[in-house]
Formats: structure tokens, sequence, C-alpha cells
């Protein structure tokens, strides 16, 4: 009944009910940077009851960050920033586990720390991070929600295979400073990072798309904030790959075309993590996206496969994988998991 009370006014909103609630409690989130963007992140995620939060930060609290992060206190400062908002935020909501990491990401630990996590946070300052972030995520087919600020004004965007942040920043053109360089307004990053948090929730529950191949810049000395449409860059040496298959060799599959398939053969593949697929499923074999190479050897190839994650981010890069091994037809499901559970909440299954 207290889970119930806590959460009623998002449970109440049709995207959401208790099964969209469900889902976001058996998420894993990964928040790289725990300052003035991070602060604001994880304090909204843990309200909204996102069952997993590792922040990942080698900073210590100190007296400059307290006008914009708010989270932490006189008390703090000399205190590792990760720390402090873990047990902050244990407090805020008993039901969230947030896990500390003391240190700051880097090529030898990314994969021990995105492993598992549903969609990447970056929170950061830090020009190399951010690229690092946006090759790694999108190599492993994860979401990737980045904001920068500078000053008076940010930017944010999605990263989700619909261009990345390199195509739009070239990493040889971009001089990043950090806050502590530039300077930046105390509202800023709270603002910001109700942004990262709204992107969050709805790659959550499989409503991302409104936030797909675009970029928010906001600039509050001047009053103007805009959308701006991009798309992937054709030199862009990260994510070119991605986008130079062939789509027409991967077939899509609607979730109301998914019977007649599994009554004419057809089998169901879920790449998502164990994570994921403990917390629930649509059914059929599992192996995890990057497990696929190996599991796949030796599986029938003239077999129809229906393959499906959480929002079809991963299953679409799954199903190229499968054509160019060989795999002579499969689709990807539209929508996945998460569009799945949305159609089960309409037709009062929950």
């Amino acid at each position: 009944m207290g889970k119930q009370a806590r959460y009623s006014r998002q449970m109440s909103l049709p995207e959401v009910g208790a099964v969209g609630q469900s889902q976001l409690a058996g998420s894993r989130v990964l928040l790289v940077g725990g300052g003035g963007l991070g602060n604001a992140v994880i304090q909204t995620l843990t309200a909204a009851g996102v069952g997993h939060i590792r922040v990942v930060d080698g900073d210590e609290v100190a007296v400059s960050n307290l006008a914009r992060q708010p989270l932490f206190t006189l008390n703090d400062v000399g205190r590792a920033k990760a720390h402090v908002l873990a047990e902050v935020c244990q407090r805020q909501n008993p039901d969230v586990m947030v896990e500390a990491v003391t240190e700051y990401l880097d090529k030898g630990n990314i994969t021990a720390f995105v492993t598992g996590c549903t969609v990447v946070v970056d929170c950061s300052d830090d020009a190399g991070t951010k690229y690092l972030l946006n090759e790694y995520c999108l190599q492993q087919a994860i979401p990737l929600v980045v904001a920068s600020l500078a000053q008076w004004s940010g930017y944010a965007l999605l990263v989700d295979g619909a261009g990345c942040y390199s195509c739009l920043f070239p990493r040889q053109e971009a001089e990043l400073p950090t806050c502590a360089q530039a300077g930046v307004i105390s509202s800023l990053p709270a603002l910001f990072g109700q942004l990262q948090s709204s992107m969050v929730l709805q790659v959550l529950l499989g409503m991302s798309g409104g936030y797909s191949g675009k970029l928010w810049h906001i600039d509050l000395r001047r009053g103007e904030a805009a959308m701006l449409n991009f798309e992937p860059d054709d030199s862009c040496p990260v994510c070119v790959s991605l986008h130079r298959r062939d789509p027409a060799s991967l077939g899509v599959i609607t979730l109301a075309q998914l019977d007649e398939a599994l009554l004419k053969g057809g089998k169901l593949l879920d790449v998502r993590t164990p994570e994921e697929r403990q917390a629930g499923h649509m059914g059929g074999e599992h192996v995890p996206f990057d497990a696929l190479d190996e599991a796949m050897k030796g599986v029938d190839k003239q077999t129809h496969w229906l393959v499906y994650c959480h929002s079809g981010v991963r299953s679409d890069l799954a199903g190229h994988w499968m054509i160019k091994a060989g795999f002579k037809r499969v689709s990807n499901v539209i929508g996945g998991y998460a569009a799945w559970q949305m159609q089960q909440r309409k037709s009062g299954v929950d």
C-alpha cells in the first residue's frame, strides 16, 4: 500500500500504470558524474522509483559545488560525492538501490560499469568522457542521455542510433570547457538535469521516440529555447558503420503481426540483459546482445527469428548482425518489450 501511495500520481498516467512502475523498478541506470546535473538526475530518478542507480564519480565535495549541487551540505565537504549521493537518495527512497562508485570512468573500467544497465546518463563535464561513452554505448546499443552546460546555456540529446554525439560535435573540433573554467549559473544544472531525467524515464517506459534525433538547446540569458533535428553524419567515424547496413535485409514486425508469425513457425529471441529478462519478458529464447556471437553458433539459420529488446534499438543491431552471419529470416519486433507492456496495460492485463 505504501508503494502504491508513493507513486500514485505517475501511476495514474495511462503510459505508466502498475506495469510501467514495475518496469521502472526493474531498471538499472548508470549515472556518470555526480555534480550539478548528476544531483538533479539522481534525485528525480530516485523519487520516480527507478530500481537500481549506479553513480560513478571520483570527485569529492568542495565548497564551490554547493551553489548548484543542492544535495550536498557544508558537512559533506571533502567527502566522496558518490557516497554522499547514495546516502541521501537511499534515505529519500528506500525502494531504490543506489550504488556508489568512487572512480572516474575510463577505457579500463567502462565495461564493468555499463554492463547490466538499461540506459546511461552522461552528467560529466569532461569531453573525453562524453566521447568514450558515446562510442561504447553505440557499440553496445545502449541508449545514452547526454547534457553539457556552460555559463547561461546548455544542450541535451538522446543517443539511440539516430545519429550520435560525434555527428554533432566532431572530436577534432570540440573544445569543451568545464564549469570551473567557463562558469555556470546555479539554476542551469537543475533545468537540464530534469530534461535528462525526462529522457531517461521515457526510454525506460518505451516512449523515447519524441527525443530521438533531436538536440535540445536552452539559453537562459537570452530567454531562448530551440529543438534542432539531426541525422547520422556519413563522415562520422563512430557511428557511420551502424548506418551503412542494408536495412532491406532485416524485416520488421509489429506486435499486431506477432501471433500470426509465431503460428507460422517464427521464434522469439530476447536480446536484453539477464536482469531485464528476470524482471519480465514476452517469452521465447534468451540470448543477451553481447553473447550473440558465441550463443548463436549451430542455431538453425532457416528459422524466422523475431528479435526483441526493451525498445527496438538493440534488437535492430542484433537483427543486422544475424543477417550478416547468414540467418535467412530475421525480423525486428517494433517497440520491443516496452511496447508490449504498454499494450498489456491498455488491454487491462496489469
